[in-house]
């Protein structure tokens, strides 16, 4: 119950630390505890063997010392596994709720860029594994290699923007800047993305790279009218 309490107030980086600390020291007792378990054995073999009631006294209390030495190795194992579960537990409970928020703005802007096509992001486990799934309105999940190439590219974007939102709740946002982000995005899914970029540039200076010029032409038609365009002329052309 300590732990618990104990693990409910400490901060990410102290607790993997810590549990860094502890896997070493579960490493130590793991090596330690076949030479005490060496050690009783020795003590009951020489006790078997001793008739004399002097060097069987002492061959017994060699047995019981060895006894309490593996029993202390024992419950300092126990004790430390146990911390080192619960330190995990706390921060994989810490990770679950801090994804929520990220994950239901991604799921909000995923849905946004797709068009509807998928409703939320969501996380499933394959043995014990996270993995990254989109949701289609019908409950069908499809996970990311089930999706084609532009639904990936636009997953990717959701929770890149929805990270950045997160990211500028907390500290001033550096600009985001995308290249060629829209490759493998249809006009339809390239213009909702655009519209999401636009919101985003609420928040933070957004730069985008294009080589293509219907992409531009397409970004001139949704972008706000104060959004500036400037044409970079290759070296063979200059």
């Amino acid at each position: 119950a300590d732990l618990q309490l104990e693990s409910k107030g400490a901060d990410l980086d102290a607790t993997i630390a810590s549990i860094t600390e502890l896997e070493e020291e579960i490493a130590a007792l793991e090596s330690e505890f076949p030479e005490r378990r060496d050690a009783l054995t020795t003590a009951e073999s020489e006790l078997t063997g001793i008739g004399e009631h002097g060097e069987a006294a002492r061959s017994e209390w060699d047995r019981q010392q060895a006894l309490a030495d593996l029993g202390d190795v024992a419950e300092r194992y126990v004790r430390t596994a146990t911390a080192s579960a619960l330190l995990r537990w706390s921060i994989d409970r810490f990770r679950i709720q801090n994804q929520k928020p990220l994950l239901d703005r991604a799921s909000i802007l995923f849905a946004l860029i797709t068009g509807g096509s998928f409703e939320r992001v969501v996380i499933e486990y394959d043995d014990d594994q996270p993995m990254l799934a989109g949701r289609r309105p019908g409950g069908e999940l499809i996970s990311l290699e089930g999706m084609s190439s532009g639904s990936r590219d636009q997953l990717f974007l959701a929770l890149r923007l929805a990270a950045v939102e997160e990211y500028a709740t907390k500290a001033s946002a550096m600009p985001f800047i995308g290249d060629d982000l829209f490759i493998r995005h249809d006009k339809s899914r390239a213009r909702e993305a655009l519209t999401a970029l636009t919101n985003l540039s609420k928040t933070c200076q957004v730069v985008l790279f294009s080589h293509d010029e219907a992409f531009v032409g397409l970004a001139r038609e949704v972008l706000p009218k104060d959004a500036n365009f400037i044409e970079i002329e290759s070296a063979s052309s200059a």
